[in-house]
């Protein structure tokens, strides 16, 4: 439990961080091969047996390159909407309805 909150602070903090700098997506195309294989690779060993792994697999498998950019836009908005949430009070409706 203590780990998922300290990575949750990590997103917040990072969302708060790419909201000040006005940052609209990331840019993975900076990560080298060798980088995104290691994640891969973790990510596999971490949650592969699952449902969910292999599922995300199916149904990521045939995405575009305009799908991925759609699915970060996505992304950004969800840490954009951590960051307006940042100074709210953790028990308030709008924090506990997002």
């Amino acid at each position: 439990m203590r780990i998922k909150k300290d990575r949750l602070e990590h997103l917040i903090d990072f969302a708060l961080v790419i909201q000040m700098l006005g940052v609209k997506s990331l840019n993975y195309q900076t990560l080298n091969e060798e980088t995104l294989e290691s994640y891969k690779s973790e990510a596999r060993k971490s949650w592969g047996g699952t449902d969910a792994f292999y599922e995300d697999e199916q149904k990521t498998q045939d995405y575009t390159e305009e799908d991925w950019k759609v699915m970060n836009t996505k992304f950004m908005a969800n840490f954009a909407e951590f960051g307006r949430l940042i100074n709210k009070d953790p028990t308030s409706e709008p924090v506990m309805t997002e």
